[in-house]
């Protein structure tokens, strides 16, 4: 690989580098320090591999030259094939750094993003970035306290093959380490196992004892509530029931329909809760007070419908007494008013009428009745001559019309009289009706009154006043019937009380008989909480011993999960340890093979360069099988280790060593043309050693085309040899250097 061109914009000490190097020869690099001689080297690192050999990929930002945010490089190279690429990277204290690989004359990129650029770079370099720095870089200093033969190791490419081995032993020992626990585990669970011995029956006939148990439990349970049901239900009957006929009995012939009504259907109510009960012996007595009950209630049924009939009928009467309607008290009242008001017209009419036509008939009638009967009674002589005077043609004829109208006057004022004398009579006929009316308001009033009363009346005196009305009232015949058939024994005192009387011995047989059996009740109750409490207590320790008996079978199917586990892991570690026994020496022997390959390969090149770098003092360098670096020392005559030739010798032999492995490395990598670098190699030679060893330089391998070497200095005819002399100063920060 040959470095062809170097393009850099504030990039590490340079705001501008343009630089256009041979692809042959020596490139010399001078300057004072600081003045930017690696920088150049550290760029054309960077811009190859994207990092240099201090600065890791995530630290980049810190090769922006100062006072700027972004920098750029562009590097053109020819690589192990002969082709002419350009890789592209930017850089910004912001941002991620950005690269592009480009082939000469193609637009497209063949690589683009850090990540891939950097892998084709290993490809077109032939060599990763760790073989770079140890074969083609040699920078300031890197001799120094170095391991020979981790070096060699490590380019021949066994570095990695050792760690893997030394990885597979350490695995192969954790794993080793590990089975000796699975073991002493898997003799600890069997141990435990042992220890359980587990019962595979007793299980079973803990469970079916706890089943036994809860059912037994749930009976009870059972049993008890309903004991407690019934004993609340048969005291709060028996409680019912004396509470209902002890206030029939107490009230008595004071209690009114509706008290008696109330009471007996509270004791019909508690003596049908008593009745379900089936009480044996009691039972015969619950079923005569429920018929005595139901037969008062069915009679105190007939007697309400009767009670009904008289506040229908009283309501009824009350109207006719309050009413304002023409079949009410008061409508008849004004209906009598109003004919007593016509009868006094009529009255007086009929004898105005009377004494009108009467007065009439009178003169008329009486006139012509004399004169047609006695015309010649002196007398009528005046009554004649007025007649004459007045009449002067009268005759016989109205004489006798005189008297017919006489008669017809009379007639009338005969029936105005009549009307009249009719009109009286009326008057007296409507006071007898009045009279009848106001005794018959006052009887009503009195039904009324009665009827209301005995609303809140006792029974017996209710049943008395309403039978005081006998006839008086519609209602009465079935009132007289009811007294006789079903309220025999309710219509007076005595019948009332002998009723009573029945009813409370029979009562206090039950109440006898019901004590009996409540006290039975409350002690088979109290058999069945103790024996419940007993099944109760028992049944948490069974479940105990059945959880606990379950987890010793939870555990040993655990522990049996468990050894059969251990045993597979431990079978399938031991296969393991096998095949990385294996593997580890397959690795090894892989090792080896490459070892003695590349030992005869870097020996064959160490035997050209060491006598270049050492004066021809230390021919050879043995490197054995296992790649360890030896050096033969003429003075005594044997090979030496490498830490025990000076300072001096030790930094030559590196070189000479640095530059054997980079023709294995070129040559492995079948690269034709390759370029070095060496920065400041020769910084502790004396004079005399520098140019020895820049003299040896050419003569080290065909390869190797291109050397790159920076120094604070050359000679004047070394400086002529170079192919290209870069001059640094600290002052200047641009280097335009291109060819034509």
């Amino acid at each position: 690989m040959i470095i062809r061109r170097l393009q850099a914009e504030n990039i590490l000490k340079f705001s501008r580098l343009n630089i256009t190097f041979p692809e042959q020869g020596t490139i010399l690099i001078s300057g004072d320090n600081e003045s930017g001689k690696s920088a150049i080297i550290e760029t054309i690192c960077l811009g190859l591999f994207g990092r240099t050999a201090n600065l890791d990929h995530h630290q980049t930002s810190k090769v922006i030259h100062w006072g700027n945010t972004r920098g750029w490089i562009a590097l053109d190279f020819t690589d192990t094939k002969g082709q002419n690429l350009t890789v592209y990277r930017h850089f910004s204290r912001q941002d991620p750094p950005q690269a592009r690989l480009n082939a000469e004359g193609v637009d497209e990129a063949m690589a683009l993003g850090e990540k891939e650029v950097n892998q084709a770079i290993v490809q077109a370099a032939g060599m990763a970035f760790h073989h770079f720095i140890e074969t083609i870089y040699l920078s300031q200093g890197s001799p120094e306290g170095e391991d020979p033969n981790a070096i060699v190791r490590m380019v021949a490419g066994v570095e990695d093959l050792d760690l893997l081995s030394t990885q597979l032993e350490t695995e192969i020992k954790a794993e080793r380490d590990q089975i000796n626990r699975i073991s002493a585990e898997l003799a600890s669970a069997s141990q435990e196992l042992n220890s359980l011995n587990l019962q595979p029956s007793l299980l079973g006939e803990k469970q079916q004892k706890l089943n036994q148990n809860l059912a037994q439990k749930a009976t009870l349970e059972a049993d008890i509530k309903s004991r407690t049901q019934r004993l609340d239900t048969l005291g709060s009957g028996a409680k019912a029931a004396t509470a209902a006929l002890s206030a029939t009995i107490q009230q008595g012939h004071l209690a009114t329909l509706a008290a008696w009504n109330q009471n007996l259907k509270n004791l019909q109510s508690a003596l049908s809760t008593l009745a379900s009960l089936n009480l044996g012996e009691a039972a015969a007595i619950i079923a005569k007070l429920r018929g005595k009950t139901q037969h008062t209630l069915e009679s105190l049924v007939a007697f309400s419908t009767i009670v009904d009939k008289t506040i229908q009928d009283g309501k009824s009467r009350s109207h006719w007494l309050s009413g304002t309607d023409i079949q009410t008290f008061a409508g008849e009242q004004q209906h009598l008013d109003a004919a007593d008001q016509l009868a006094a017209k009529g009255r007086s009419r009929g004898i105005l009428t009377f004494l009108f036509f009467f007065i009439l008939a009178l003169p008329v009638g009486g006139i012509g009745f004399a004169l047609n009967f006695f015309p010649q009674d002196p007398r009528l002589a005046p009554v004649v001559e007025m007649l004459t005077t007045t009449f002067p043609s009268y005759q016989a004829i109205h004489l006798q019309g005189a008297m017919g109208l006489g008669a017809l006057f009379l007639l009338i004022a005969l029936l105005g009289l009549g009307k009249s004398i009719k009109n009286i009579a009326l008057r007296s006929q409507n006071k007898q009706t009045r009279h009848d009316l106001l005794a018959r308001a006052e009887a009503e009033q009195k039904i009324v009154a009665i009827i209301a009363e005995t609303a809140q009346l006792p029974l017996c005196q209710q049943i008395h006043r309403l039978s005081s009305l006998e006839n008086q009232v519609p209602w009465s015949e079935g009132l007289q019937q009811w007294q006789q058939s079903q309220g025999r024994d309710l219509v007076d005192e005595k019948k009332l009380s002998s009723f009573l009387n029945g009813w409370n011995e029979d009562f206090g047989q039950l109440k006898t008989l019901m004590e009996t059996i409540i006290k039975n009740l409350d002690h088979e109750l109290h058999q069945a909480n103790d024996l419940f409490s007993h099944v109760k207590d028992t049944i948490p320790h069974l479940e105990k011993e059945i959880h606990d008996e379950l987890e010793r079978h939870k555990r040993d199917q655990e522990l049996r999960k468990r050894c059969e586990s251990l045993k597979e892991s431990r079978t399938q570690i031991s296969h393991d340890i096998d095949v990385q026994t294996l593997a580890r020496q397959l690795i090894q022997d892989s090792a080896h093979e490459i070892s003695l390959g590349f030992s005869i390969e870097l020996r064959r090149l160490i035997a050209k360069t060491t006598p270049l770098f050492t004066r021809g003092r230390y021919q050879h360098l043995r490197i054995d099988e296992n790649l360890n670096l030896s050096a033969f020392s003429p003075t005594k005559n044997d090979f030496v280790d490498m830490s025990e030739t000076s300072r001096g010798l030790r930094r030559q032999l590196m070189l000479a060593l640095r530059l054997a492995l980079a023709q294995a490395l070129t040559a492995r990598s079948q690269t034709q043309a390759q370029f070095m670098i060496l920065d400041e190699p020769f910084a502790h030679y004396d004079h005399d050693r520098f140019r020895e060893s820049y003299q040896a330089l050419g003569n080290v391998s065909d390869a190797i085309q291109q050397t790159f070497i920076v120094s604070q200095s050359f000679d004047e005819d070394l400086a002529e040899t170079a192919a290209l002399h870069l001059r640094c100063q600290i002052e200047t920060n641009v280097i335009e250097l291109v060819s034509p």
